[in-house]
């Protein structure tokens, strides 16, 4: 095609250049723009019909601060490794039990995938319910953190009731010497009393003998 045959020169001096409207051959303009453009103005009819749940908003995201990533274990894979655990020291046996504890280990759960055989002691953060029900049918016992706590918060508490009892029998003891020593200052005052009346006594008797001899 010659260049001065192309349709751009053909149609000078025509507004629409063959497209039919001023607005039809400017990008997305005949079409309201492009996507989602005009959602909430021209094309909310179409939004609230079609897509009713565009800008529908569920939930929030949380912080990062607040997401706290769980190191889980299960019992089954504790069960067979027990032999390697006592060879490398981690793992106490005592009476045919094994004393296992896997916060020191760095896990904050147990689960209950696995098959448990050994009596298994296991001290951790907190525990599935299979996991405890299966230790516990072989022998063992699951101690969490939050049982921990209440032996501990009653270790303190009778503590505190000894403390109190202790003090309250030194409280009777004081008391109670309080009570003799008052009970000995009363016997020496009528002591001190006696003295003073024997002492009238033989000073009238005195003034007596006088009085008849003269």
């Amino acid at each position: 095609m010659a260049h001065r045959d192309r349709k751009v020169h053909k149609k000078r001096g025509h507004k629409t250049s063959g497209w039919g409207g001023r607005q039809k051959h400017r990008g997305a303009g005949h079409r309201g723009g492009r996507g989602m453009a005009g959602s909430t103005k021209h094309r909310w009819s179409w939004v609230s019909k079609f897509e009713p749940d565009y800008f529908l908003s569920i939930g929030f995201k949380r912080p990062k601060e607040a997401i706290r990533e769980v190191n889980a274990i299960n019992a089954g894979f504790v069960n067979d490794k027990i032999k390697e655990l006592c060879e490398a020291g981690i793992v106490k046996e005592d009476k045919g039990k094994f004393n296992i504890n896997l916060t020191d280990m760095g896990y904050d759960k147990l689960l209950g995938s696995g098959k448990v055989n050994n009596p298994l002691i296991i001290t951790v953060d907190s525990c599935s319910k299979k996991a405890k029900q299966k230790i516990e049918d072989a022998g063992g016992k699951v101690i969490t953190s939050e049982e921990l706590e209440v032996e501990s918060a009653g270790a303190d508490e009778e503590v505190k009731e000894k403390k109190v009892k202790e003090e309250k029998v030194k409280e009777g003891n004081v008391k109670e010497k309080k009570v003799k020593e008052g009970k000995i200052k009363e016997k020496k005052v009528k002591e001190g009393k006696i003295k003073e009346e024997k002492v009238k006594e033989g000073k009238v008797k005195e003034e007596v003998s006088e009085s008849v001899e003269q």
